[in-house]
Formats: structure tokens, C-alpha cells, sequence
């Protein structure tokens, strides 16, 4: 499935979008709120992970896709975003 707003505001909590363009990239519906998320194997420790983008529809679609590309980007040269995030929230 592709992301849709149409399809997005049909979804009910629990569910998720995801698209096979943007591995990775999802969107997951929670009662209160949809969230963009990028899912992950992390190459430092082969652990799943995951990293927020933001909500959606303040996060557009496109500007989710813009965002997955540069944490993919990351990810392929060997960082972890995720663990990233973390230790600069730590410091």
C-alpha cells in the first residue's frame, strides 16, 4: 500500500501504512495520533530499531520522505540514528 491521506485517515488504531518505495518508512495509527517512523536494522548491533519522524499530518508525507532518506543514509554508512538520538539527549 501506498501512503495516501485518504488511506491514512481510514486506518484505525493499531494499524499501519508502510510502502514498498521506503523500506522502513511507516505510519502507525495510536487512538490519539498517527506517527511517521523509520524501523530499522541497526549495523552496529543487527538489533531492529526504530526512530521517530513526527506526526503526521504535521509531518507531510513528502517531508517524511525526505527525512527516512537522510536517516537511510546514515544507516547505510554504518551509523545508528537511533542510538545517535540517545546519546545527544543523554549529553
Amino acid at each position: 500500500m501506498s501512503f495516501d491521506a485518504r488511506a491514512i485517515k481510514l486506518l484505525q488504531p493499531g494499524e499501519h501504512v508502510t510502502s514498498p518505495d521506503y523500506p522502513g518508512l511507516r505510519l502507525e495509527v495510536f487512538s490519539d495520533r498517527r506517527t511517521w517512523t523509520y524501523r530499522y536494522r541497526s549495523p552496529v548491533d543487527g538489533n531492529l530499531r526504530q526512530i521517530k519522524i513526527g506526526a503526521w499530518p504535521t509531518v507531510s508525507i513528502h517531508a517524511a520522505v525526505v527525512e527516512w532518506e537522510k536517516l537511510r543514509v546514515k544507516r547505510e554508512s554504518g551509523r545508528d540514528p537511533a542510538l545517535e538520538t540517545k546519546k545527544e539527549k543523554a549529553e
